[in-house]
């Protein structure tokens, strides 16, 4: 019957149409066994062929077990209206391919393929809100001593909250990343590639493989309707961020930050608008993002006003460095206070923490008028609701001042808040550690799907929405890269830093806590006064003697940098305690090698992308902006 070709199918959300010789294939995942549903009609004599194979999840293999393949002929007067039974496989996916046949020339247009299980399920409604750069400990309900997010609070009392949930990375993309693959972020980095010429930059170094199984593939495959409401230019189609979704919408990342409209009520916005546009009962996936509390701390001017500094904490810090550096109030965070002219040589750290703040409280209030929106539309108490930000943000309490570029607790500890139908779990408070990576198998296990999968790095929690039920506690990794090569593995009491100094640009092995500081002044005077501010960096990338500056940094850091924080002691990891406890380091350092190794092995099984990723010239204008440097992440 010849070979079938998909460049022929005309696809709409009603119906698809079939030129003879092409061809569509649907990927089907439903934990039961269940039979397909089939009705169309012909403008004249042909024949459908239903082939039937297994999808590896893991490698993105089509795999052919024999599954019998139906041949159903279609004619004018002969509509189509065949149920097919479909086939049960263990982990992984069915895809389903139809094909069209006709010597007459005759299209097909097929109106329904409906996949009913055996036994009738109904999938819950799932929200998925995320804040990017939302720090854990600047929210009420983690213990902070200000009330910045009154609707979060209301939230987390009729849901469960997990206490100490660890982010994955340090920065947006590798965060949702694993949070969409259910992998660990460095299982999407991209290997160097010797055709490509010049710096590999950031954009280019990572991006979901087509053939990864993400949670949105996985909800469309059981039925759902998908849809992205994004709020950063970094959450792009061309990273792979839109797979498995049927809308995903970037434009709010467009959006000046300035401008009110923006951000999550941009986001919000369109998400209900998608809600109230539906044209069917199908379950509905809903993914929103908000990037409203990302530095520059730019709340309106009454939230800005909400928190008054803290005069007996207040610092005057320097102002105007780089991204990669320590030690500094960043550029782009110091124009939150000073958006046009000259910076001033100083900024006031508590006055950045009350912007910070006030932003958190602007966006809380427009949370919980989205929430009143899903409940004022009767989904809310129907709809598994999960809370969660990317990363957090250091806000002057770290040696990186204002950011979240290195693996510190204020930036790895992130808010994860789950509503369940109908207020099961209310109230519970899980203390054992968990990790972002955990929230794709534990949907899945939520609503009903498959959720013990061999290539999920985490682990569903969803026993933990039982009273009574303790999780078992398993170790905890977070990677890091913006400044230097870092991971960590947190289990227990303990948490291990492992990272390569060296590995970061100039700039931060200047500034690095590691770096003796007198030394730094006697080569670089002037650093003493200014600090890595742009025109110093810029200096010293011209300087003539480079080499020099290279060879200063190396012989006063080590290449490999290990250090031990002893959690239950010194919680905010203040004090290196390696050298008390060798065999604590040996075990964890063991975690993390073995950890490296399954990683890589993920990493290899990505088919490689035919081109770089890339992001649009306005786009990259807007990431410069926000601070994001053009150099390349380093990698191990």
């Amino acid at each position: 019957m010849g070979t079938a070709s998909t460049v022929e199918v005309d696809v709409d959300e009603r119906r698809v149409t079939f030129a003879p010789g092409s061809a569509v294939a649907y990927r089907v995942e439903v934990p039961r066994a269940a039979t397909l549903d089939t009705t169309g009609t012909a403008s004249g004599r042909g024949t459908l062929r239903v082939a039937q194979v297994r999808l590896d999840t893991l490698t993105g293999e089509r795999v052919d077990e024999g599954f019998p393949v139906e041949l159903v002929d279609v004619g004018p007067t002969e509509p189509l209206q065949r149920q097919l039974d479909l086939a049960v496989v263990g982990e992984g996916v069915l895809e389903v391919e139809f094909a069209w046949f006709s010597e007459e020339g005759a299209t097909l247009e097929l109106d329904a393929a409906r996949v009913v299980a055996s036994e009738g399920m109904t999938f819950p409604p799932v929200v998925v809100v995320a804040i990017d750069t939302l720090a854990a400990r600047h929210l009420g309900i983690y213990g902070y001593e200000r009330e910045t997010a009154p609707s979060i609070a209301e939230f987390a009392a009729e849901s469960v909250v997990f206490e100490n949930c660890t982010s994955n990375a340090t920065w947006t993309v590798p965060s949702f990343m694993a949070l969409f693959s259910g992998m660990y972020p460095r299982a999407h980095e991209l290997p160097p590639d010797p055709a490509h010429a010049g710096a590999v930059q950031q954009w280019e170094q990572r991006a979901i493989a087509p053939n990864r199984w993400t949670i949105a593939e996985a909800l469309r495959s059981a039925g759902y309707r998908t849809a992205g409401f994004v709020d950063n230019t970094w959450l792009s189609a061309r990273l792979g961020f839109s797979q498995g979704f049927d809308v995903w919408d970037d434009s709010a990342g467009f959006v000046p930050l300035a401008d009110r409209s923006g951000g999550i009520e941009h986001t919000t916005r369109l998400a209900l608008d998608w809600l109230d546009a539906r044209r069917d009962e199908r379950p509905w996936f809903l993914f929103v993002h908000a990037f409203d509390v990302h530095g520059p701390y730019v709340a309106s001017l009454e939230a800005r006003a909400r928190f008054e500094p803290d005069a007996r904490r207040d610092e005057q810090l320097l102002a105007g460095g780089v991204n990669q550096a320590f030690g500094i109030v960043h550029e782009y965070v110091a124009r939150g206070v000073f958006p046009e002219g000259d910076l001033p040589e100083t900024v006031s750290s508590e006055r950045l923490r009350a912007d910070y703040d006030g932003g958190i409280a602007e966006l809380d209030a427009k949370l919980g008028a989205f929430f009143d929106d899903l409940r004022a539309r009767r989904v809310f108490e129907e709809a598994i609701v999960v809370l969660l930000a990317d990363h957090g943000e250091t806000v002057g309490e770290s040696d990186l001042l204002f950011g979240h570029g290195v693996l510190d607790p204020l930036v790895t500890h992130v808010p994860l808040i789950v509503h369940l139908p109908h207020g099961r779990g209310t109230g519970l408070r899980v203390t054992t550690p968990v990790q972002l990576v955990d929230v794709y198998p534990t949907v899945l296990e939520l609503v009903g799907l498959p959720h013990e999968r061999s290539f999920l790095s985490g682990r569903s929690l969803a026993g933990a929405f039982r009273p009574g039920y303790e999780l078992e506690e398993l170790p905890q990794f977070s990677f890091g890269g913006l400044i230097e090569n870092q991971r960590s593995v947190r289990l227990g009491r303990w948490c291990l830093h492992w990272s390569r100094p060296l590995d970061g640009p100039l700039a931060a092995r200047l500034t690095h806590p590691r770096m003796p500081r007198e030394d730094v002044v006697a080569a670089f005077p002037h650093l003493a006064r200014r600090g890595m501010t742009k025109a110093v960096d810029d200096e010293l990338l011209a300087d003539p003697g480079r080499e020099a500056l290279e060879r200063f940094a190396s012989e006063r850091l080590p290449e490999v940098l290990i250090e031990l924080y002893d959690l239950e002691a010194d919680p905010q990891e203040r004090r290196d305690v390696a050298s008390e406890h060798p065999e604590v380091v040996a075990q964890l350092m063991e975690l993390i090698e073995r950890n490296r190794e399954e990683v890589r092995v993920l990493r290899d099984l990505a088919v490689r992308p035919r081109e770089l990723p890339s992001l649009s010239d306005e786009a990259l204008e807007i990431l410069r902006g926000l601070g994001y440097a053009d150099e390349a992440e380093a990698q191990d």
